[in-house]
């Protein structure tokens, strides 16, 4: 399915192979983005000029400044900026963004030959998404707003024919028309007999394990103030019952001294 030009009577589908980042405006003076690379670019024929960088990270240690990929080291700041690149390449005009995962609202209605799917993506790059799909189930790979990227897989309720379907993209959203193969209602979007897998999180690093306590051991908190209550009056009753008993039987009987025989 083709992505269409969002700009208003332009009517052209994008094409990966055409609109690639390399077709980007790039401004007469900028410097390359490799790392080590001071090439600044002067027009089309700068790109054909070899790139030498370093792919690695600077490295400070000791006094010392490298670079991990080359690991030629100085004492000099001025001669570790100096050091030309051990590697080789295509120089980079364009600075890459860090992507992040995103959640996005998205919804969906049909007539009787269509199922529309609308994602809520404002200002999306049509040369970094992708909408793909098979008679059972879409893909979309939305990245918008600069770095945010919006993925869903969808298996779809129904089956549709997939040349017949097309993408339309807007400022404000990303509509999805995909046609039915089948001209009947669907009762949901997505195929309720398909379990997605759950996502998998590690929570062991944030939570303690519980101590294991023997079967027998009672917390503080499974006894109420009333269990103390009631000990506490019986044991005040069997006290009373004991001194009530002593009082009955009167004073206790005095023990006879035992005979001591004389000294020698």
């Amino acid at each position: 399915m083709a992505l269409l030009c969002y700009n208003r009577g332009c009517g052209d589908r994008f094409d990966a192979d055409k609109n690639s980042d390399e077709c980007q405006v790039v401004m007469v003076g900028v410097k390359c983005k490799n790392t080590g690379c001071k090439t600044i670019y002067q027009g089309p024929e700068t790109d054909a000029e070899i790139c030498f960088h370093h792919p690695g990270v600077p490295v400070f240690h000791e006094g010392y400044k490298y670079w991990n990929c080359c690991c030629i080291k100085t004492t000099d700041f001025n001669a570790f900026l100096d050091q030309k690149g051990c590697t080789t390449g295509k120089h980079c005009w364009i600075p890459k963004q860090d992507k992040k995962k995103v959640a996005c609202r998205h919804d969906w209605h049909q007539t009787g030959n269509q199922v529309v799917v609308t994602i809520y993506a404002k200002n999306c790059s049509p040369e970094h998404s992708s909408v793909e799909a098979n008679r059972t189930v879409l893909t979309c790979h939305i990245q918008f707003e600069g770095d945010k990227v919006f993925h869903k897989d969808i298996h779809l309720w129904g089956v549709i024919d997939v040349k017949s379907s097309f993408v339309n993209m807007v400022p404000s959203k990303v509509e999805v028309t995909m046609r039915k193969a089948d001209a009947v209602a669907w009762g949901k979007l997505e195929d309720p007999k398909h379990k997605p897998e759950p996502e998998v999180t590690n929570d062991m690093n944030n939570t303690e394990q519980e101590d294991v306590k023997p079967d027998w051991y009672i917390s503080d908190d499974d006894i109420s103030e009333s269990d103390w209550e009631d000990d506490d009056e019986e044991d005040k009753k069997e006290s009373e019952e004991k001194k009530e008993k002593q009082e009955d039987d009167g004073p206790p009987e005095l023990e006879e001294p035992a005979d001591v025989p004389p000294e020698k």
